[in-house]
């Protein structure tokens, strides 16, 4: 019940006004749409996770080839939203999180966590304070029932989402 109040909110308060927007060829930014998808996908497609934050990770965990210790997906997203290492509640809450994402959407668990953290960032330089977790949340929780066919890409909710938070 709760997905399909999400999707008819989703298709009212976004997708409706976004593809008018279209239509007329405008943004709330000013901005084309197709600029806003673009430079979202474009951020995704060449951003590099290290360089998202440039923090220090101390949970080690090891990979079989190399011995080296490497931080898990969620232990990353975790201190790029709260800057200290996680707790294990928070830590499983991120785990959640990326796990239902990766799910719902085509693209996998690293990609999903690329278009979090890059969606974060635009919705900061747009002066709206969103943690990583909470757009993960939003994009799960825009995700119909049964939307998993119909193949819209992380990259594109997420700029649905920005558009959203950001309309003045």
């Amino acid at each position: 019940m709760l997905k399909r109040v999400w999707f008819w909110l989703l298709m009212i308060f976004v997708v409706l006004p976004v593809t008018i927007g279209v239509i007329a060829g405008i943004t709330s930014s000013g901005e084309q749409p197709e600029e806003v998808v673009e430079k979202v996908e474009e951020a995704v497609a060449t951003e590099k996770p290290e360089e998202a934050e440039a923090q220090v990770i101390e949970e080690p965990v090891k990979q079989k080839d190399t011995g080296k210790a490497e931080p898990s997906l969620a232990y990353m997203l975790a201190v790029i939203d709260w800057g200290i290492p996680p707790s294990e509640e928070v830590l499983a809450r991120y785990e959640t999180l990326i796990g239902t994402a990766d799910e719902l959407y085509k693209e996998d668990k690293q990609q999903m966590a690329d278009v979090a953290v890059k969606a974060s960032q635009i919705l900061a330089e747009k002066g709206v304070d969103e943690k990583v977790a909470q757009v993960l949340q939003a994009l799960i929780d825009s995700m119909p029932e049964g939307g998993e066919e119909l193949k819209i890409s992380a990259a594109e909710m997420a700029t649905l989402y920005i558009l959203l938070r950001t309309k003045k």
